[in-house]
């Protein structure tokens, strides 16, 4: 028999709702909704996530995306729930149509993969792992927004 770090009462029932969870939470990053966050993420989530300075919070998060990239839509490539815990693989196209991280709009379009990996309580997200640090590099030097020094920085760590 398996044993999962956080076994369920009843893992098919609870890997069923969490991965409708985690699918709402693509519909929430593809309309722009802070209510659909608020039905999926618990208030205290905590996240092991490197993110923009001001999105402490999934919601600010999206605001971010959509200020720069307003076309940002995402799919979904391969969902896996095991116990509490789901990862999701993700597709995204956009085109950068607005200002981010101190660069203006470059109108160039892409293409991204990445994953997400979440912990799930009584069907609320309440951990989080942002898989995606390479595409999300690879995404600032289509954009040219690294500076040479940082994407050197960032090959030698092996991060891209």
């Amino acid at each position: 028999m398996t044993v999962y770090p956080n076994p369920t009462a009843n893992p098919t029932e609870t890997e069923a709702r969490n991965l409708v969870t985690m699918r709402k939470m693509i519909t929430a990053f593809n309309e722009n909704s802070r209510d659909i966050v608020a039905q999926c993420v618990d208030p205290n989530l905590i996240s092991y996530s490197p993110h923009q300075p001001g999105t402490e919070r999934q919601e600010d998060e999206i605001a971010v995306q959509r200020a720069a990239f307003p076309d940002l839509y995402y799919s979904e490539e391969i969902t896996i729930a095991d116990g509490d815990m789901v990862f999701l693989g993700w597709q995204s196209t956009g085109t950068h149509s607005g200002p981010m991280l101190g660069t203006a709009a470059t109108g160039v379009r892409f293409e991204l993969h990445g994953g997400e990996v979440a912990r799930f309580r009584n069907g609320l997200i309440i951990e989080h792992w942002d898989h995606w640090l390479k595409p999300r590099g690879q995404c600032y030097i289509i954009l040219d927004a690294l500076p040479a020094e940082e994407v050197s920085r960032l090959q030698a760590g092996g991060l891209l």
